[in-house]
């Protein structure tokens, strides 16, 4: 891990925080990544807007995540209502979205997936730049 823990805005985790409590974990995975995702986000940094690492997964972020099934380009994190996995628009409380948000472009992260425990690599992070 880049940083030495996950990183968000206070915004982003208090959203984050509002949509977990309404995750359906109906499935082992989702539960897993739940328990995994609520831990991380116990120890996580929270750092004022400006303060934000530009390589660091947020909401709205467009990144390139290399998965053991290929590269998959310019997604963007959303929240669950705008999920559009057809138009790339890839939502928070997918294994996927769930595994990635608060890590920083080259992390290695370990997750879980319907297909059991994968390694998923951040190849490149693009955050809109505040000025």
């Amino acid at each position: 891990m880049k940083y030495g823990k996950l990183i968000f805005t206070k915004r982003d985790h208090d959203l984050l925080r509002l949509i977990l409590i309404n995750w359906n974990i109906s499935t082992p995975y989702n539960e897993a990544n739940y328990h995994l995702l609520l831990d991380e986000l116990k120890d996580a940094q929270i750092v004022d807007e400006r303060d934000m690492p530009a390589d660091i997964v947020k909401f709205q972020s467009y990144v390139d995540v290399e998965t053991p099934f290929g590269l998959l380009e310019n997604y963007e994190l959303v929240v669950p209502a705008r999920r559009d996995p057809q138009n790339k628009k890839l939502s928070i409380l997918s294994p996927l979205g769930s595994a990635i948000i608060g890590y920083a472009e080259s992390d290695e992260i370990s997750w879980n997936f319907p297909a059991g425990k994968q390694i998923i690599k951040i190849k490149k992070v693009k955050n809109e730049v505040l000025v």
